[in-house]
């Protein structure tokens, strides 16, 4: 915006997609997985690493080499036990509405 031309996107992903963090092979023995399952939290100030919440022990580890799955769903979809009151008050008024005027 400051300077004529849009800002590259293209290395942007969503907050909270699953990632795989390459395990280094000196860490690996004959049978173990070669990545660890974790969530994308951000990313690594003044470097090109990424922060991710590594899922198994709960920790936040450094990571450069991921591979990131941002086809899956983040979080679960939303029921009706998890749709706040307010929200469901103001679907009703909706219904209530369109049904008055159709």
């Amino acid at each position: 915006m400051w300077h004529n031309h849009k800002p590259v996107a293209y290395n942007l992903w969503s907050f909270g997609s699953i990632a795989y963090a390459h395990i280094d092979k000196s860490l690996q023995k004959k049978l173990d997985p070669k990545a660890d399952k974790c969530r994308l939290m951000g990313y690594q100030p003044g470097t090109k690493a990424f922060q991710l919440w590594r899922i198994w022990d709960r920790k936040i580890i450094i990571q450069h080499d991921i591979i990131l799955d941002e086809n899956t769903s983040n979080y679960p979809p939303p029921t009706e036990s998890t749709i706040p009151f307010y929200i469901e008050e103001e679907l009703e008024k909706l219904d209530q509405t369109t049904n008055s005027t159709g």
